[in-house]
C-alpha cells in the first residue's frame, strides 16, 4: 500500500517494468505519505532487509524505514546514482507472525523496485531477484 508522495511508476529497467517512486521535485518541500510492506515469519529470527533502488542524485538517495522493532532507520545515502543497485538496511530482530514495515519519503527522485528479507547473513542479492 502506498500513498502521498509514494506512487507506482512505469519505468524501463525496473524488475517488473514498474517501481515505487518519490517523484523528482524542483523545489524543497516537506514530504508526506508512506508505503507499507509486510512479511510473515514462522518463528522469531534476525533478518536483513535489502532494497533494490535507483537514486536521482546526491540529494535524492535515501528514505526512512520504520520497522516493527528498533529505531527509525535511514536507508541509502550511498553514492551510486542513476543505476539500479542493492542497498542493505540494518539487521533486525523480528517476532513470529506478521511484521509490518513502513517506508517514509525523505528526498525526491527515489525509486524502489524490489525488497528482499533474509535470515542468511551472508546473502547478497545480485541483479533482479526472482
Amino acid at each position: 500500500m502506498a500513498d502521498g508522495d509514494f506512487a507506482e511508476f512505469a519505468t524501463p529497467g525496473a524488475s517488473a517494468g514498474a517501481c515505487l517512486r518519490i517523484a523528482p521535485s524542483a523545489e524543497k518541500k516537506a514530504f508526506g505519505g508512506s508505503a507499507e510492506f509486510a512479511i510473515e515469519l514462522p518463528k522469531a529470527q534476525q533478518v536483513s532487509i535489502w532494497f533494490r533502488t535507483r537514486w536521482g542524485g546526491t540529494c535524492a538517495n535515501s528514505f526512512e524505514l520504520v520497522a516493527p522493532a528498533g529505531p527509525l532507520q535511514l536507508i541509502g545515502e550511498d553514492g551510486t546514482y542513476g543505476a539500479w543497485h542493492w542497498v542493505k538496511g540494518s539487521r533486525l530482530p523480528l517476532a513470529a507472525g506478521k511484521n509490518v514495515f513502513v517506508m517514509k519519503p525523505r528526498e525526491p527522485d527515489v525509486q524502489i523496485d524490489q525488497i528482499v528479507v533474509t535470515a542468511d547473513e551472508g546473502f547478497v542479492p545480485m541483479g533482479v531477484e526472482q
